[in-house]
Formats: structure tokens, sequence, C-alpha cells
């Protein structure tokens, strides 16, 4: 529930949370619980951190449209 409340706590304030290196055995528990299809899952800590950065370029074009 902890991390269902950092992803909320994450999203309400326009960021976003991102796991990264999850074990085998807490996948299966996210997979089991079907968090992983809630949760951003990536399997590195770069990939974490290119998909934080992707998500807030993809903001920003976003704003700089609706500025238009």
């Amino acid at each position: 529930s902890s991390i269902l409340v950092a992803n909320r706590l994450c999203e309400n304030s326009g960021g976003k949370l991102v796991l990264a290196c999850v074990t085998d055995h807490v996948m299966k528990l996210l997979k089991i619980s079907q968090l992983d299809s809630i949760l951003e899952i990536q399997p590195t800590v770069d990939e974490s951190i290119d998909a934080v950065f992707m998500s807030q370029i993809e903001k920003d074009l976003q704003n700089e449209a609706g500025d238009e």
C-alpha cells in the first residue's frame, strides 16, 4: 500500500514514480496483485531515469501545444 500511496502522491504533484531493479520475488508479488499494470517498472535505474525524463519532456510539449 505504501507504493500505491507514493504513486498517487507523485501523480497528484505532476511527477512520476518508476520502480527499478525489482527482484523476481517482488515482481511475482506485483503480478499476483496486478500492480504491474498500474505501476511503471523498468529493469534498470538508467531506464527509470530515462522514463522520468521522457515523461517530463512529453508534459512540456503538451503544455507548449496548449499555449499555442
